[in-house]
């Protein structure tokens, strides 16, 4: 992947990255500084322009240039994630700042870069209690994703490592249920709990009817806390000699549809366990299960990989997946943004996303792998999209003729950005003062060449400004997938806004 292209991963990339709060920089594998966000602008002296290419131990903006330079190289050279605090001068003076200093990867595990990211360590500490929990478990669901090619084990004793912060706890433990919900499988124990606990040979499985209390979440299958361990309660069993002593005890049972498959638990909280703390085992421990299963179905998958086409319904999967996850992690996101416009970029980027996925979902249950039915394939697009807009998609006339139409993925999957991108503005600039609100979509194959027209009857595209060099990044994206494509894209503003698309199903030049 590189930063420097018009792809689409690098515009979503880099639309997340400027909405975050944080100074954001991204540096090659030569250890030069290649992008930075708008934090970075607010925050620093000097021709921003002049950091990119350089190292940096080329910046004298910090007083641990050389100290810092040589941890970016040591991430590069063992991809192992560097953090610490850093004073920089700023306009204001000198700052201290929390730094995270993180490997890139790329398909098969290659690097392409680092990520640095700098916290204010101020405001870290001023951020609330809620906030901050937020905070820690959306990074724990990152690092999660990020761990995908690890194995089950180290998996599960991160995420369980993670529960035991958010929920400040002492102590965890994990456990998965079997078909039957009949037998739990020990699978991770707490660091802290695995010192503390001086049984030896410590069992494995446990039947659930000889559990005591802490089986009660299985068998009343909702989750159970107790906050006074030592006050007397009929269903405890007792625990055996050497066992870690309990204060406090919560565990939750993880539900797949209606069947239990795996059993979180905590103890030992210095507070009472709240409702709270079960909300943040849920969410955390139903990623952690989206993952595992996502890593059985790969596993069970690649062992029957014999034919070609198989392996190619396998990668369309495995593309869906990832964006839908990456699409989910932007909306999480969003839901972090105080600016609307930090949240709509994030949204605009979703709505992309979706639009890829939706094109290799469209292939991947496709009979034939070469060719999408477009025509389909866009209606269910534009619902979505009047779905996910702010307006009321009844009041919407949605006119549509579309003739039946096959075309190839490296064809469709452009279109669907531009549909994306130009019936998202209508619906966002359009139609301010519309009595009655109108869309017209017409698809139409001619020969070998096919015509697309997306037309409103809104207020019109301004008249003074030059559609094909604008300064917006979705009207950049549509002229350089225009560009792309080899398509012709004409603009008419008498009655509203009417762009006429005019394109060939061929392959594509290798440069694209």
């Amino acid at each position: 992947m590189d930063f420097n292209s018009d792809s689409i991963k690098t515009d979503v990339l880099k639309s997340t990255l400027s909405a975050l709060p944080y100074m954001v920089f991204l540096i090659d594998k030569e250890g030069r500084i290649i992008f930075f966000n708008q934090k970075v602008v607010d925050c620093l002296d000097g021709d921003m322009e002049e950091f990119i290419g350089k190292k940096w131990a080329d910046l004298d903006f910090s007083q641990t240039t050389t100290k810092i330079n040589k941890k970016i190289i040591n991430v590069l050279q063992t991809h192992r994630t560097q953090s610490g605090t850093i004073t920089l001068s700023l306009k204001k003076g000198l700052k201290s700042f929390n730094y995270v200093f993180n490997i890139i990867k790329v398909d098969k595990g290659s690097s392409i870069g680092v990520l640095a990211v700098l916290m204010d360590s101020n405001q870290l500490k001023n951020i609330s209690s809620d906030e901050n929990l937020n905070e820690v478990r959306l990074k724990a669901m990152i690092c999660l994703y990020e761990m995908s090619d690890c194995s089950l084990g180290e998996i599960t004793d991160y995420a369980l490592e993670q529960l035991v912060e958010i929920t400040g706890s002492k102590l965890g433990y994990l456990s998965f249920l079997n078909e039957t919900e009949d037998l739990l499988t020990m699978y991770s124990w707490s660091k802290e709990a695995m010192k503390k606990c001086e049984i030896n040979d410590k069992p494995i499985y446990y039947p659930v009817h000889e559990t005591g209390l802490w089986g009660e979440a299985i068998r009343q299958r909702k989750p159970i806390i107790i906050n006074d361990f030592k006050a007397p309660n009929k269903l405890k069993k007792g625990y055996p000699k050497g066992h870690v002593h309990l204060k406090r005890h919560m565990n939750v049972p993880i539900f797949d549809g209606d069947k239990i498959v795996a059993l979180a638990g905590v103890g030992n909280k210095k507070e009472s366990y709240i409702e709270e703390d079960i909300t943040q085992i849920r969410i955390l421990m139903n990623f952690l299960w989206s993952i595992i299963k996502r890593k059985n179905s790969e596993k069970a998958l690649r062992n029957s990989l014999n034919e070609k086409e198989v392996m190619l319904n396998e990668i369309h999967h495995r593309v869906k997946n990832n964006l839908q996850v990456i699409s989910s992690l932007l909306a999480l996101q969003a839901d972090f943004m105080e600016s609307n416009e930090a949240k709509n970029v994030l949204l605009e980027a979703r709505g992309r996303v979706k639009s890829m996925a939706m094109t290799h979902d469209k292939f991947y249950h496709a009979d034939d792998l070469s060719k999408i039915n477009f025509s389909q394939y866009l209606r269910e697009l534009v619902d979505d999209i009047l779905l996910s807009s702010l307006q009321d998609s009844k009041l919407i006339n949605l006119q549509i003729e579309l003739d039946n139409s096959l075309l190839n993925l490296e064809i469709a999957l452009p279109l669907g950005l531009i549909v994306n991108e130009i019936l998202t503005n209508s619906l966002k600039h359009a139609f301010v003062e519309s009595d009655e609100k109108i869309i017209f979509i017409y698809l139409h194959k001619n020969y070998d060449e096919f015509e697309l027209i997306l037309k409103d009857n809104g207020v019109g595209f301004p008249e003074d400004i030059d559609f094909r060099n604008t300064d917006t990044m979705g009207m950049q994206l549509v002229m350089s997938l225009i560009m792309q494509i080899g398509a012709q894209i004409e603009l008419n503003i008498n009655q509203g806004t009417e762009f006429i698309i005019k394109f060939k199903n061929e392959s594509l030049d290798e440069d694209y």
